[in-house]
């Protein structure tokens, strides 16, 4: 639970990242061992990182013949989906520093107008 309490804490995205990083430097050689380093890396550099975990070990829970994982994998899974939504809602009200930070392409703002890359693409 104190991971959670940490990614609610977070201001920043590169503050999620960080925790993040090190909840992935704590997991154990259990986790490391059963889980493949392409669904959990050794770290994050970024949102998107994050997301992409964050599919991949949903992904983990779909595949037939791995519906009943370890509970240390599950608690794995609910915190990357507590990152990634964590990580969405700063991008929803960001601050110049969470502008800097985003590496998620759509989230992405321009400082000078205000308006997203989406919204620019609209109006051309």
């Amino acid at each position: 639970m104190r991971w959670h309490q940490e990614l609610s804490d977070t201001g920043t995205i590169a503050a999620v990242v960080a925790v993040t990083n090190a909840y992935l430097a704590s997991l154990s050689g259990f986790v490391r061992r059963e889980v493949p380093a392409s669904v959990l890396p050794a770290s994050v550099q970024g949102e998107h990182d994050i997301h992409r975990c964050y599919n991949a070990l949903v992904g983990l829970f779909t595949t037939p013949a791995v519906r009943q994982l370890d509970p240390e994998i599950q608690e794995a899974c609910v915190f990357f989906v507590r990152a990634s939504a964590r990580c969405l809602e700063l991008g929803r009200n960001p601050r110049a520093s969470d502008i800097a930070n985003d590496t998620c392409p759509g989230l992405s703002l321009q400082l000078s107008s205000g308006t997203s890359n989406s919204s620019r693409k609209r109006s051309r």
